[in-house]
């Protein structure tokens, strides 16, 4: 018999949210296809407000109404229904382990999609805000105690999972992205220009932050050098009032459902992100799609992906800069990226290798409920 399965994230994954969106989409998807019953307990308003989210799981159960207060009410309502429950996000972790019963935790895994901790320290040294060494390991070890007790801590790359190990997790398997190597037909010569990928909900995330860096400090750069004013397009929400604010700069093509026909009219993604944690999905997507990348240090690092191998990688606005133009102008050097940047995602990203992991997640959360229950 399959495990049934809570999983509690903030929202219905759209892909088009961002924010880890995609990944979460995946792994409910192949909690589906491993044959589990999966009921889905959304904590947060949804930040795009579909108007169908039982279409993106139409096998699921979605327990809308309850939010991140109502998760109480709703073990007590529920709790026997499930073999398994899933949990992403530190401040859904925390409520769930103030509500639920301490012999839940032992059928419980957190998927620790990022880790906040160390991406507040970066955005407090982007911004110029002192960050102090003992207070950043403070609030890591809080992170990361969160999960203490759990079965199993899933971890989306090498460095996050290294972390829940040295707090002392035993089971930390690492479940990254799934994708599918896809590139669109259009070659070096038909496309132009670049493409940001990505929301920008309020000023001091991590999208609005590089968007506003990229549009006020590297973009002119290209543009002076180029001569001409050479597209941006960006895809996604753009509330964040600084954003908004250049406008001018770029075209916003706002919510995209499918970004095939985007990715083919580009010639260079730019990623110039400089604070995050986690998995940069958006790369995985446009390499994918056979798009080559700039990126910075920080996302090169998450991926494990090198300069001149797979993606371009840059820190300052002028190096930044020089990089995009050399991979926007040089043929050779985008046909290697682009092969490189597919062969990557084939090996990094495979489908199948995902859902044996799920599905191994879930025997093993199974099979120790149910010595839970023969030792009672």
């Amino acid at each position: 018999m399959r495990p049934r399965v809570l999983a509690i994230d903030d929202w219905v994954p759209d892909p088009r949210i961002g924010a880890g969106a995609p990944r979460a989409l995946s792994l409910l998807r192949a909690i589906i296809a491993a044959g589990s019953p999966l009921t889905l307990l959304p904590t947060l308003k949804d930040p795009i407000e579909q108007t169908d989210p039982q279409a993106l799981l139409p096998r699921a159960e979605i327990a809308l109404g309850f939010g991140i207060k109502g998760i109480a009410d709703f073990l007590r309502e529920r709790a026997d229904d499930f073999d398994v429950v899933i949990v992403s996000r530190p401040h859904n972790m925390a409520a769930f382990r103030a509500a639920a019963r301490p012999e839940t935790l032992a059928a419980t895994v957190y998927d620790a999609e990022a880790l906040f901790a160390v991406r507040d320290a970066l955005q407090r040294e982007v911004i110029g805000q002192p960050v102090f060494a003992e207070l950043v390991t403070r609030d890591l070890a809080d992170e990361t105690a969160l999960a203490k007790g759990t079965r199993i801590v899933l971890a989306v790359n090498a460095e996050t999972a290294a972390a829940f190990r040295a707090a002392g997790h035993r089971d930390v398997r690492i479940l990254g992205n799934a994708a599918i190597p896809r590139p669109g037909a259009a070659g070096f010569e038909q496309r132009d220009g670049f493409l940001f990928v990505g929301p920008a909900y309020a000023d001091d995330t991590p999208n609005a932050d590089s968007l506003i860096w990229f549009v006020d400090c590297v973009l002119p750069k290209i543009r002076k050098e180029l001569g001409r004013d050479v597209p941006l397009a960006v895809a996604g929400l753009q509330r964040a009032p600084l954003v908004r604010e250049r406008a001018g700069s770029f075209t916003s093509l706002g919510l995209v459902d499918d970004l095939t026909a985007t990715y083919a009219a580009a010639r260079v993604f730019v990623a110039p992100t400089r604070f995050a944690a986690g998995l940069p999905i958006k790369v995985h997507d446009a390499a994918a799609h056979g798009l080559p990348a700039v990126v910075t240090p920080l996302l090169a690092g998450q991926l494990g992906w090198r300069h001149e191998r797979e993606v371009l990688v840059a820190a300052s606005p002028t190096e930044f800069a020089a990089q995009c133009l050399r991979l926007h102008g040089d043929a050779a050097l985008w046909e290697r990226l682009r092969a490189g940047g597919l062969k990557r995602v084939a090996r990094d990203c495979d489908p199948a290798r995902f859902e044996r992991t799920v599905a191994a997640m879930l025997a093993d959360a199974g099979a120790s409920v149910r010595r839970s229950a023969q030792a009672r």
